[in-house]
């Protein structure tokens, strides 16, 4: 598992702040610094918010397009051209 981000609740601070310490402790000797996860223990009642990346998507035409569902995971799926605007 990688997470990006890890909120500590519902805990008594004392033993929050052990916790996030040793997952601190832990992270620091996994991963290099800019993949390491952020840790926060907000105060109860308050918000926390995280912006996730845009989904995307790709529209497909012809023969693909007209079969039912979608490709299994590990199906080669050929002619499918993905332009970015």
């Amino acid at each position: 598992v990688a997470p990006k981000h890890i909120v500590l609740v519902h805990g008594a601070r004392e033993e929050m702040g052990r916790l996030k310490n040793a997952l601190l402790n832990f992270f620091r000797k996994m991963k290099a610094e800019k993949d390491r996860p952020t840790i926060t223990m907000p105060p109860n009642l308050q918000e926390v918010t995280y912006k996730f990346p845009q989904r995307r998507s790709a529209k497909v035409m012809g023969s693909l397009a007209e079969r039912e569902g979608e490709p299994l995971d590990g199906e080669e799926v050929k002619g499918v051209m993905v332009t970015h605007n």
